[in-house]
């Protein structure tokens, strides 16, 4: 048995990303981003305070992806449950297309990869 593990080819995806610990205190509405950004975390939202998703990335302080275009993804949730969201990167950053750099709501948790 352990000739043929030792023949078997397999892979290992490591990520950089980071659990949260939970909390038990009620917390101002914020969201979250983790993945290859250079400052993780959870990022506070005040009521009137609008975000997009590249206004974010220049919060967490860019990005650190070896890909020139990152992928990005927002999970986000709705009374259906979480609905994932994909962005249009490349929009985003190299066209500078406006009209495709969404709105992030609270609670909103952003994963780049």
């Amino acid at each position: 048995m352990k000739s043929k593990l030792a023949a078997a080819v397999t892979s290992v995806r490591v990520s950089h990303w980071r659990v949260l610990p939970k909390s038990n205190k009620i917390d101002t509405p914020g969201l979250i981003v983790f993945g290859f950004v250079s400052k993780q975390g959870k990022y506070k939202l005040t009521d009137d305070q609008e975000l997009t998703v590249s206004g974010l990335l220049h919060l967490a302080g860019g990005t650190i992806s070896k890909n020139k275009v990152p992928k990005i993804a927002i999970i986000r949730k709705t009374p259906q449950g979480n609905k994932r969201i994909l962005v249009n990167t490349k929009a985003i950053l190299v066209e500078k297309r406006g009209e495709y750099d969404l709105f992030l709501r609270p609670d909103d948790v952003v994963i780049v990869e």
